[in-house]
């Protein structure tokens, strides 16, 4: 039985098990989707990586007024991705790496309640139980229409 387990591999969810590890409990992360959350999957870190090369190309077709020309610029959308993909990878491997680090058991899958104490992680049918003495949902939020 761990001592916490923490439904959610978001921020809150891995910055939580991490200080939990550190003052020396044992914790379970479960995560459904990737860790890192939204911000780093789907959020914040994407379209930044998406925008700042939107804003090298605009500012490669602005430059005449610095009395640069740069004609016929290309730009590759497979390449930006590519980009894209691999700071999101990157990032991944370190948030995995601090869990390592930190001796958390991540378990990979979607989460719901037994009782009070267990869990049922279902990763594409295959059942494991985790049981803790502790709880913590971190899932996130989505927005809801007004």
């Amino acid at each position: 039985m761990f001592d916490l387990a923490i439904i959610g591999g978001g921020p809150a969810g891995y910055n939580g098990a991490i200080k939990a590890a550190e003052l020396g409990m044992t914790v379970a992360l479960i995560e459904k989707a990737h860790l890192g959350g939204t911000c780093l999957n789907h959020g914040c870190i994407p379209t930044k990586c998406l925008l700042k090369s939107a804003e090298l190309i605009e500012e490669i077709h602005s430059s005449g007024i610095f009395g640069v020309s740069a004609d016929n610029i290309s730009f590759s959308q497979e390449r930006i991705y590519e980009r894209k993909d691999g700071i999101i990878e990157k990032l991944r491997k370190a948030i995995a790496f601090l869990m390592k680090k930190n001796n958390i058991s991540v378990f990979e899958g979607e989460a719901s309640f037994i009782d009070s104490n267990n869990i049922s992680v279902n990763n594409n049918g295959v059942l494991t139980e985790v049981s803790a003495k502790n709880i913590i949902i971190a899932t996130g939020s989505s927005p809801a229409k007004l």
